[in-house]
């Protein structure tokens, strides 16, 4: 018989990438009060930057990409700018996967390397930063946000 296992880090990853946002609390939500920014820059310094300026109004969102004259080889570029307008539930997929990355310790960097992925919050809560190292969790959040940058799936909305 042959057999064959599944790389558990293949599963992690797969398991990250298909989950879907709770919606099991009737008029819970994950999302800080307005007004909110969060900020990601991945392994290649692309920055993202998610907002809600205050409550009544939309979140939006922003990917803002390296450019050739920028990286360090002078050829890299992160593609081409891009910005909208998230309803709800894709603020409310964007803040659990934040959250879930800020809670699990296990994946954090203390220092920033090529490869990790910084994020900073800042909300009424407070303000805080933490680094996630390079592995299948973080390849699961860059391959969510691709589609947000290339406005597939109908994720966003060009910004008006």
């Amino acid at each position: 018989m042959n057999t064959r296992s599944i790389p558990a880090t293949f599963i992690l990853a797969v398991a990250l990438l298909c989950q879907a946002p709770s919606t099991s609390r009737a008029g819970s939500t994950v999302v800080p009060k307005a007004p909110w920014v969060a900020t990601y820059y991945d392994g290649s310094a692309n920055g993202y930057r998610f907002w809600k300026n205050s409550e009544g109004e939309d979140a939006h969102f922003e990917y803002s990409p390296v450019q050739p004259g920028e990286s360090a080889t002078g050829m890299y570029s992160g593609g081409q700018p891009a910005n909208g307008v998230l309803n709800p539930k894709q603020t409310e997929a964007v803040w659990q996967r934040i959250l879930r990355f800020e809670s699990d310790t296990k994946l954090h960097e203390a220092e920033r390397k090529k490869g990790t992925g910084a994020f900073g919050v800042k909300a009424p809560s407070g303000d805080r930063k933490f680094i996630i190292k390079d592995g299948p969790a973080l390849v699961a959040w860059n391959q969510f946000l691709s589609a947000f940058r290339r406005g597939k799936q109908g994720l966003i909305s060009p910004s008006k």
